[in-house]
């Protein structure tokens, strides 16, 4: 049983891996023995560094989840990457707006039995019923097969918009209200719209049928997947089904453009941090430095400290913290500026307000932040959980990268080991984040160790990846060793990625099949095929592999 408050030490059930950050909570039982417990405590985190010095310890984040905890306006977290959210909000530009409250100019209509047929009309009318168009006004238009008669039971009527132009948008936008009192079976509503692109008007394009049931509302449909193009026009169709039925109306119509606002500010408010839980984690006399990483130099990034002062966040004095009122833009890709000279009692809890400024004077890309640190006891940000290897099965070998946060390393050196084996050296690199091994054997498993040497002499691992070498083929392939044939017997390599008939042939100049090398259903693999040419005379000759929508042809030389 713990008082609240009292700290607490945890054993963990296994080693924790270096270069990893991990998340945890905490809940509570009841003491007095009722078997309640709390809720969870809000998640928090820690990431295990062995490089970061003894000693030393900091507030640091680089990740989604991190990010995510603080307070974002205006910016969001993409993947790892904290950087300003595209918009602040839409701005709308009707293109076309009609509610037929005054006119109906440039709206047609078709009338194929010469009957009553779409017309302006004053709302309210009866046919219709309950059915009308959202906020119908004082006018729609309206079409009344009741009102056509019984003996007009052929009734197809088209209400045809105007075109409207379009040209010079990037998004495109149909809305409407409508109104369907459905009767019998066979009578629908059709709302279809066609663009005019490429010189013509191209084919009728249905949004929806209305049928079955009455119906009324607004609908809105999204058509900038027809962009570019020069005009849109809209039709309303109806057909009584060659029945006696009863009636429809739509009302305002609306042909609109939706365009982000471009957003050229936000913030991130971190977390508090405490002084004294970093104090009790590593003894120290100072809060250290403020760091940052952001992606290039130009990027417009400021940052200011506040401080919380009886339950009010204040930025801290100029007087106490120079041109904190003004903030520190980075002046460079890692940038960092001292804590030191603050009062640690008046100022035991701090946060950080970052500003994202797309449209300053320096800044020539989108502001993007990498990493925040707060409480180093070093001007540069502690490389935590940026190193990252991987390794990846290519057709040809096995490829190792590897990343690290800032560039201290001058070498790198690559080791390996197959299954179980001590770790073998095979290459030091410079300049380089990447490095191809040719000397795997197939369906094997081995262990590469990645270790960066820094120019004073110091080592450091950067980490461990495992790989195994059955991996099979992602695509099609031929390979062959030599295009110059000296032997009678020579061998040619395939890959197949999937089950398939696989044919391949060996060709001479004049296109006639020498050989038939395979011809047979395969299953996904690498394949070997031994050619015997001791038959063939001098010359050229090709090797066809055919499968599936596959085609490939090599060529080789054949001299005795």
């Amino acid at each position: 049983t713990y008082a609240s408050g009292e700290d607490v030490e945890i054993q963990f059930p296994s080693d924790l891996s270096d270069n990893a950050t991990y998340y945890y909570k905490v809940k509570a039982q009841d003491p007095a023995g009722s078997a309640y417990w709390s809720s969870n405590s809000e998640v928090r985190s820690f990431t295990v560094f062995t490089n970061l010095g003894s000693g030393n310890y900091s507030w640091y984040q680089n990740t989604n989840a991190q990010f995510a905890r603080d307070n974002l306006s205006g910016t969001k977290t993409v993947g790892d990457t904290l950087l300003l959210s595209s918009s602040s909000g839409f701005d709308y530009d009707s293109l076309l707006f009609e509610d037929f409250e005054t006119s109906s100019i440039g709206w047609t209509v078709v009338n194929t039995d010469g009957g009553l047929t779409w017309a302006r009309t004053t709302t309210g009318q009866a046919d219709i019923s309950t059915y009308y168009p959202t906020n119908p006004g004082s006018y729609y238009f309206y079409y009344s097969d009741d009102d056509a008669g019984s003996g007009n039971t052929t009734s197809e009527e088209y209400l045809y918009s105007p075109a409207v132009a379009v040209t010079a948008v990037d998004s495109l936008i149909l809305k409407y209200g409508y109104g369907f009192r459905y009767f019998s079976a066979g009578e629908f509503l059709r709302v279809s719209y066609r663009v005019f692109k490429s010189g013509s008007w191209q084919s009728w394009t249905q949004l929806v049928q209305y049928s079955g049931s009455s119906s009324n509302g607004e609908a809105s449909f999204n058509i900038s997947n027809n962009l570019p193009c020069d005009s849109v026009q809209m039709v309303w169709y109806y057909d009584d089904g060659s029945k006696w039925n009863w009636a429809v109306a739509v009302d305002n119509v609306c042909f609109y453009t939706k365009t982000g606002i471009p957003n050229d500010f936000g913030t991130m408010t971190t977390t508090p941090i405490s002084y004294q839980k970093m104090s009790n984690a590593a003894s120290r006399n100072n809060w250290g430095y403020v760091n940052w990483h952001q992606a290039t130099a130009n990027d417009s990034i400021l940052i200011q400290i506040e401080y919380n002062n009886s339950g009010v966040w204040n930025l801290i004095p100029d007087i106490d913290l120079p041109n904190n009122s003004t903030g520190v833009f980075g002046a460079s890709e890692y940038s960092s500026f001292g804590l030191q000279s603050i009062n640690t009692t008046v100022y035991d809890s701090i946060r950080a307000i970052v500003s994202f400024y797309r449209k300053a004077v320096k800044s020539s890309t989108e502001p993007q932040l990498y990493e925040l640190e707060v409480g180093s006891s070093a001007d540069q940000i502690t490389a935590i959980e940026e190193i990252n290897v991987s390794a990846e099965m290519t057709d040809a070998g096995v490829l190792i990268k590897w990343r690290t946060p800032v560039n201290i390393f001058s070498s790198f050196e690559i080791e390996k080991r197959e299954g179980s084996k001590e770790f073998e050296f095979v290459k030091a690199v410079k300049n380089r984040d990447s490095y191809l091994d040719k000397t795997c054997k197939q369906k094997s498993e081995y262990t590469y160790k990645i270790t960066g040497a820094k120019k004073n002499g110091e080592k450091i691992i950067l980490g461990f990846v495992k790989v195994f070498t059955n991996m099979l083929p992602q695509k099609f392939m031929l390979k062959t060793p030599n295009p110059t044939v000296f032997n009678n017997d020579f061998n040619i390599s395939f890959d197949v990625p999937t089950k398939s008939q696989v044919e391949i042939t060996l060709i001479d100049a004049t296109g006639r099949v020498c050989m038939n090398l395979v011809n047979k259903v395969l299953t996904p693999g690498t394949y070997n095929q031994s050619i015997n040419t001791s038959g063939l005379s001098n010359g050229n000759y090709f090797i066809m592999m055919k499968s599936l929508d596959f085609v490939s042809v090599k060529k080789i030389l054949r001299i005795k």
